[in-house]
């Protein structure tokens, strides 16, 4: 999404040369609704955000630079350490484990794509899937949102997002589609 609002994505430069990208009004007011800086946990995460908002060269909250094979690529914090979050709570709902969209919603219509607005992850990675095979399950969990609506899951399409620290129950709904 960053890249499509043409901002580059490169480190913030020192105050004596940071550089805009725009000044222009309707470009600037999505920036403020995308760039919230209250919503970060890390200091450094919320003066990207309000370089950013501000029609700033910055890098995106949250994210970082690796090496990887002789070149650069960026890699993101994971959301609750990224995110101010909510404590944890009891949650039931639907969960349908697609491929690149892991769908939490409170009534099966909801959880195809685009009707859900609602990612769903796991805090201990063992416990993804490593295949989602498109199968519905009725879920309860114990599991923290983040206190901030944003762009979460697969390239940010989803509004919230819903981490399940602890799984009570997983009720096969709708089996995975044949073919």
């Amino acid at each position: 999404m960053i890249l499509a609002l043409g901002v580059a994505l490169i480190g913030a430069a020192p105050a004596a040369e940071l550089k805009r990208v725009t000044t222009d009004s309707k470009r600037l007011a999505l920036f403020r609704q995308l760039f919230v800086p209250e919503v970060y946990l890390r200091a450094v995460d919320r003066d990207r955000a309000r370089l950013l908002r501000d029609g700033y060269v910055a890098l995106p909250p949250c994210e970082f630079v690796v090496t990887e094979l002789g070149g650069d690529a960026y890699a993101s914090l994971p959301t609750d350490q990224c995110y101010k979050m909510t404590e944890p709570e009891r949650m039931r709902g639907f969960w349908n484990d697609e491929f690149e969209a892991s769908q939490f919603c409170t009534a099966p219509e909801k959880c195809f794509y685009p009707n859900s607005e609602t990612w769903l992850e796991f805090a201990d990675p063992k416990m993804q899937r490593r295949e989602p095979t498109g199968t519905l399950y009725a879920v309860e969990f114990i599991g923290r949102r983040p206190l901030y609506s944003g762009s979460f899951g697969h390239f940010g399409m989803f509004t919230n997002d819903v981490i399940v620290d602890r799984m009570i129950s997983m009720k096969e709904i709708q089996p995975p589609p044949r073919g």
